[in-house]
């Protein structure tokens, strides 16, 4: 082989080499699946935190009441970087939405179906990281409507698992890695009881691309500095109380 040949190969190479490491983190296992979501509610300067969870290339699903009535908010993704993201699609009676984030690539997550005694983890929540935990019941339950005084239904678990305030929106995953349901509530009269929304729901949220936010009250709409946030330091977003 002439040298320039030889030297034409390795350049050839060094690209491909470029291109594998420039492509898409392959996300295989939970913990890498989870992100923390830091937000600038509207009407105040103290940014809080939530948890979400990576279910497909560029998208981030989360709960509804995490991003609800806020001003901006930044997504931390498993190696500690922070993104900008765009919400797509934000439903107010399951308490889901998706966020979609340019920089987090993945291929889809499976959904799975959780039965009672099931041992199941919480991965990567932003307060309480991982904690494993047991499916109680399967139920039907009628939950608060995000924003409104009404109620909605939804399918879902009562989980034995303690989680803390900025948990919400942290996923819910079976034996073998897949996700069965989405944490959004701590039980009002047991610390140790999680509520979750069952996976079966996440289609409903999925592949949608229809967010109507309303606009913050105030003129004055504040931006996250995202060189500036650091998790530990941000207040641990209320954890919906539902009995």
């Amino acid at each position: 082989m002439s040298k320039r040949l030889a030297f034409a190969a390795v350049i050839a190479l060094a690209l491909i080499a470029v291109g594998v490491a420039s492509g898409p983190r392959e996300l295989t296992t939970p913990l890498d699946r989870a992100v923390a979501i830091a937000t600038l509610p509207c009407g105040s300067a103290q940014t809080a935190r939530s948890s979400g969870v990576v279910i497909d290339d560029r998208t981030v699903l989360t709960v509804a009441h995490a991003l609800f009535d806020s001003q901006d908010f930044a997504v931390l993704d498993s190696l500690g970087r922070w993104h900008d993201g765009r919400i797509r699609h934000l439903d107010v009676e399951l308490d889901l939405a998706t966020i979609e984030v340019g920089g987090i690539r993945s291929t889809r997550l499976a959904g799975a179906e959780a039965r009672v005694d099931d041992q199941i983890s919480m991965h990567g929540a932003a307060s309480s990281g991982t904690v494993r935990g047991e499916v109680v019941r399967r139920v039907r339950m009628t939950a608060p409507t995000i924003g409104s005084d009404e109620s909605s239904a939804r399918s879902g678990y009562e989980l034995a698992l303690d989680i803390d305030p900025g948990d919400s929106g942290a996923g819910v995953f079976d034996a073998n890695g897949d996700i069965a349901a989405l944490v959004f509530a701590r039980s009002t009269s047991d610390q140790s009881t999680a509520w979750a929304t069952s996976s079966i729901e996440f289609a409903t949220v999925h592949g949608r691309r229809d967010a109507v936010l309303a606009p913050c009250e105030s003129d004055s709409q504040q931006k996250l500095d995202l060189s500036q946030l650091e998790l530990g330091q941000l207040a641990a977003s209320a954890t919906t109380r539902w009995s």
